[in-house]
């Protein structure tokens, strides 16, 4: 049983974008609190989200999406313009979680974005997964803290859940590959529990 769940939960990581696997084991409650809602509604005031993305065509389009009714929903957008960009007046009915997404199809990049402030700032580079430096609230400044700590360990992770998912991968090496992942997720464990405490008046907590 434990082995047929861990092979869930790569074929799971290899559907899913990206960005909601940071990481695997704690994207379920963490991506569920914040898009659901847990904190209770409240009226917020439009959203600004600019900043520099480096690394990306003049003319490229940037999205700001939501998960909601089991699909992802475009609030809005803009056109990438020297390295910056510029999204005013998005709102939502409560603070919740968003993605920022650039390209498509397999070229697609993700970046977690909390919708908690009024300007929030964005400085991405390079095209990677969540490895933009997020900024004006508090939820948006402790998860870019906490993905740049994760950042080695999820390169670890990537190479491992290819190999795992091949078909010349042995039952032997798939166990060795599982005993390898326990590890690091202990220690994805132990960097998210530290942040999601002191966090807990905010959406990251």
């Amino acid at each position: 049983m434990k082995k047929n769940l861990f092979a869930l939960l790569l074929f799971v990581a290899a559907a899913l974008p990206a960005v909601a696997l940071q990481p695997v084991k704690k994207v379920a409650p963490t991506a569920k609190k914040a898009i659901t809602g847990v904190k209770k509604a409240v009226s917020i005031p439009p959203i600004i989200v600019k900043g520099n993305v480096q690394g990306f065509n003049d003319g490229e389009k940037i999205y700001l999406t939501i998960f909601q009714n089991r699909k992802m929903d475009r609030l809005d957008s803009a056109t990438i313009k020297a390295g910056k960009f510029e999204m005013k007046n998005i709102k939502v009915a409560e603070p919740q979680m968003g993605y920022l997404v650039i390209g498509k199809n397999n070229d697609m990049f993700f970046d977690a974005i909390y919708l908690d402030g009024k300007v929030l700032t964005v400085n991405k580079n390079g095209k990677d997964n969540n490895n933009a430096d997020i900024s004006g609230s508090p939820a948006n400044e402790a998860s870019s803290a906490m993905n740049k700590e994760l950042a080695p360990i999820n390169t670890q992770m990537n190479p491992l859940r290819e190999e795992y998912t091949k078909s010349s991968t042995t039952e032997e090496r798939k166990k060795e590959i599982q005993e390898q992942f326990a590890k690091i997720e202990k220690q994805t464990d132990s960097i998210q529990t530290k942040y999601m405490k002191s966090n807990m008046s905010n959406l990251l907590g």
